[in-house]
C-alpha cells in the first residue's frame, strides 16, 4: 500500500470512527447493546497503531525513530497510553462507575485495544512483505 493510499484508508477510518460513534450517542446505542462499546475498541486499537504507524515511520519526520524502535514496541505503547487514559477520562467523567462490573469493562475494554493492535499490527506486516515480495520480483526481472 503506498503512502497516499494509506492515508486515504486512515482518513476513512477515522470517519467511520467517528460516524459510529456519533450514531451511537445519538441512539444510546453504548447503553442498549453492551457488545457495540467492545467494537469501538477495537476499532480505536486498529486506528492508532496505522496512525502511529504512519506518523513515525511514513511521514518522514521522525527518521531517527524507526532505527532505533521497532513498530511492534511504539505501536504497543500509544495503544496501551491512550487505551489507559481513556480509561481514566471515563472514570474521571463517572461514565464506567455508573456500571456494575466497571473493573470487568475497563479490562474489557482494555484487552479489545490490544487485540485491535495486535489485528492491525498483522495488517502491516503483511503489507510490509508485499512490498519486500514486489521489490525482489522487480529485481528479478519478474515485473516491469
Amino acid at each position: 500500500m503506498q503512502k497516499k493510499s494509506f492515508s486515504i484508508f486512515l482518513v476513512f477510518l477515522i470517519y467511520l470512527i467517528l460516524a459510529l460513534d456519533i450514531f451511537a450517542n445519538q441512539y444510546f446505542l453504548y447503553w442498549r447493546f453492551w457488545w457495540f462499546d467492545i467494537i469501538m475498541h477495537f476499532l480505536g486499537g486498529f486506528f492508532i497503531v496505522l496512525l502511529a504507524y504512519y506518523i513515525f515511520f511514513l511521514s518522514g519526520y521522525f527518521n531517527w525513530i524507526s532505527k532505533k524502535i521497532s513498530v511492534f514496541a511504539l505501536s504497543l505503547t500509544a495503544v496501551l497510553v491512550i487505551g489507559i487514559l481513556w480509561e481514566v477520562f471515563e472514570y474521571i467523567m463517572k461514565v464506567s462507575v455508573q456500571q456494575t462490573n466497571y473493573i470487568l469493562d475497563t479490562n474489557l475494554d482494555l484487552l479489545m485495544d490490544t487485540l485491535g493492535w495486535l489485528v492491525a499490527y498483522f495488517f502491516l506486516l503483511k503489507i510490509g512483505n508485499k512490498k519486500i515480495k514486489v521489490a525482489k520480483d522487480k529485481e528479478d526481472g519478474k515485473i516491469d
